[in-house]
């Protein structure tokens, strides 16, 4: 009876215990905290790997966003510079990279240059963007997904291929009876 008392013991601990860890962990400077950081860039503390993710402005900028504010960082401090809009464009060009990732970088640099305030709130903005686009493009396709399951894209399709084939049976009924 005494270790069935010590194992409901325990067991109430280590779930009470649990729930502290479940918790999120902000480093915001020097501090940690609990709650994202107001002002400074900050970092989560990630239970996976045990250690404190990417820098990010944002609280809910997952690891890609977060790498993308880190590339804007170089360019918001030419923008803070006053450095003109035209010069990194041309850095860019001479850069050898791929067409695709040139475009994306002129991309970044054009978003930072429209943007106003300081460098962690351009950064923030850059991070939101981000996560913003990904949600549209989730829920752009989980609405595909709708359509294909239920069955409303499949049926438009397989109506049109049966008009075709119909359409192709009458052609070579009439190219029969005319021989």
């Amino acid at each position: 009876m005494q270790i069935r008392n010590r194992v409901i013991a325990l067991t109430f601990i280590a779930s009470a215990g649990l729930g502290v860890h479940a918790q999120s962990l902000y480093k915001c400077g020097a501090v940690f905290q609990d709650k994202p950081c107001d002002t400074d860039l900050q970092q989560k503390y990630s239970r996976v790997t045990g250690s404190f993710t990417k820098e990010q402005a944002t609280a809910g900028a997952d690891s890609q966003c977060a790498d993308l504010g880190a590339r804007a960082l170089p360019i918001i401090h030419a923008r803070l510079r006053n450095e003109p809009v035209q010069n990194l464009h041309a850095q860019v060009e001479q850069t050898p990279m791929t067409r695709q990732d040139r475009g994306q970088q002129k991309d970044l640099i054009t978003a930072v240059y429209s943007r106003s305030g300081s460098a962690v709130d351009i950064r923030a903005g850059i991070e939101t963007d981000c996560m913003e686009k990904k949600r549209v493009s989730r829920a752009s396709a989980n609405a595909q997904n709708v359509i294909v399951r239920n069955g409303t894209y499949t049926e438009r399709q397989a109506a049109a291929e049966a008009a075709r084939a119909s359409a192709e049976a009458r052609r070579a009924a009439a190219d029969a009876s005319r021989r």
